[in-house]
């Protein structure tokens, strides 16, 4: 058991990041809102406390607990933003993420429009060794032709 005072939940969105404090011993809250620094969305989180303190001075060392949550990530998902992203499978499993066999919006809906791929397929390994020797790859739709560096690793 702790014995802190309050709770601090933050949560970062594309556009505001939100903040709620609670004082668990008096059920008073305090709540702001901040623009989103996309750069670096910590500055806003930083923003956001020194404003709360100026509400609430004191309450950083009698906090017991911190939520964070964030939406940038399916933000960028959704609005295909980010960085270029590659997906690579084993022989047979090529139109796995296309194929979407657990999400059908109605089964028996010929007519159904389905999202466009994240990543869209450009070409296909025929061959891998372990520890990245040797790459081959049957050119795609666009494909200047496959090399190693094409799939470097981050």
């Amino acid at each position: 058991m702790t014995n802190g005072t309050y709770r601090l939940g933050c949560d970062i969105g594309g556009t505001f990041t939100d903040f709620v404090l609670v004082n668990d011993d008096t059920g008073e809250f305090q709540i702001n809102k901040c623009l989103t620094t996309p750069g670096d969305p910590s500055d806003a989180v930083e923003q956001g406390i020194r404003e709360l303190l100026e509400r609430t001075p004191g309450f950083m060392p009698q906090i017991d607990e911190i939520i964070h949550g964030t939406t940038l990530v399916i933000n960028a998902i959704i609005e295909r933003k980010g960085a270029k992203t590659g997906l690579i499978t084993t022989k047979g499993f090529r139109d796995v993420l296309e194929l979407g066999r657990e999400m059908r919006y109605d089964a028996y809906d010929i007519f159904a429009e389905y999202p466009l791929p994240l990543v869209p397929t450009i070409a296909s390994l025929r061959s891998f060794r372990t520890h990245y020797q040797r790459w081959s790859c049957n050119q795609g739709p666009g494909s200047q032709g496959c090399t190693k560096s094409a799939f470097r690793t981050a």
